[in-house]
């Protein structure tokens, strides 16, 4: 049977459809020589089958109705206030879909406080309506199996006087371990798997957000190292070559350390001013030698370097700052790793 996945907003419609179902599939289970209830094909279809409302109206049920009896279909499907009984006799089935169970949103269908407690028929976690569903109208065909059938078989040795007595539960047992809980888990394994998807899928859409706005992200940084070029050329006009007089530049290096550009005259070099402090304007009247080059830049970084040290030193003052030995450890672990690393550059 194609299982219905139903919500508290549309169960109404689709459980006239689902609930005739539910009982046809109890009832066949029932049927089964092993339980000996004397169950045949006919008395599935007519618990199957849904009486004419129209028929039924100003009568209500009593044992021994002798118009009840008659009827050639005995499941019942209104849908009254949430006080209205469902229940089952010998010759009804009734299902309210106004019963409260189907509207308060619980995730545990609740049963009687005699067998609540039993693992395999008292209270159970559901997934949905269509849960709740199975569970009400198993109840009711276990009532009209135990009125209509067991209690008159000599092979039954439970008593069935008793509405929720031992009779009643030994055939509800029956349809909720062997019917009812297995498609009851697998609805509950199937919520979850979608519960596991949707989170999936959520993730992978963070993901992707986060990708856009690093994309965005990087290209702004790019717009912005465009503008600063864009900036330092626009420095360069008005300077004219100390060599020749020329005012044309032209951008030598995409290296932001140095920021030279050449006279389109003489091929003169020339060093922009440089935002960082150590590294002021140089004007050299022609090519600057590496020697020159490695000097300057040497000296300028060097001395950034012991100023950036001085200021690291005094995060020892513990009146402003806290640190743990650890702390210090591994900031000088890095700083001496990178000096390592420097000095294979040199000596390799």
């Amino acid at each position: 049977m194609t299982a219905l996945r139903l919500t508290s907003q549309d169960h109404k419609g689709a459980a006239k459809i689902l609930i005739p179902q539910i009982v046809r599939k109890c009832m066949n289970h029932l049927k089964r020589k092993e339980y000996d209830l004397g169950i045949t094909t006919k008395d599935v279809n007519r618990a199957c089958g849904v009486m004419d409302e129209w028929d039924v109206r100003g009568r209500e049920y009593s044992y021994n109705n002798s118009w009840y009896r008659n009827q050639p279909y005995i499941l019942r499907i209104t849908d009254t206030n949430h006080s209205g009984a469902t229940y089952a006799g010998e010759d009804v089935i009734r299902i309210n879909l106004g019963y409260w169970q189907l509207h308060n949103g619980n995730s545990t269908m609740t049963e009687y406080k005699a067998f609540a407690k039993n693992k395999v028929y008292g209270d159970r976690e559901v997934s949905c309506v269509e849960d709740k569903l199975w569970i009400i109208v198993s109840h009711e065909v276990a009532h009209h199996v135990q009125y209509a059938f067991a209690q008159y078989r000599k092979s039954f040795k439970k008593p069935c006087g008793k509405g929720h007595g031992d009779g009643f539960q030994t055939i509800y047992r029956w349809l909720r371990l062997n019917v009812v809980n297995p498609i009851i888990d697998e609805n509950i394994r199937l919520m979850n798997l979608e519960k596991v998807k949707q989170e999936v899928e959520k993730q992978e859409q963070e993901v992707q957000e986060q990708e856009v706005q690093e994309q965005e992200v990087e290209k702004q940084e790019q717009e912005v190292q465009t503008k600063k070029k864009k900036r330092l050329n626009k420095k360069v006009i008005g300077h004219s070559c100390k060599k020749c007089g020329g005012k044309g530049w032209t951008r030598s290096s995409e290296d932001p350390d140095e920021q030279e550009v050449v006279c389109e005259d003489c091929g003169g070099r020339r060093y922009l001013p440089c935002e960082k402090e150590e590294e002021q304007e140089v004007c050299v009247g022609g090519k600057e030698s590496k020697e020159e080059r490695f000097k300057r830049l040497a000296e300028a970084r060097v001395n950034k370097l012991l100023k950036s040290i001085r200021l690291l030193g005094n995060l020892s003052n513990k009146n402003n700052y806290a640190y743990t030995d650890d702390d210090v450890i591994e900031m000088l672990g890095k700083i001496r790793t990178e000096i390592g690393v420097t000095k294979k550059k040199f000596f390799s």
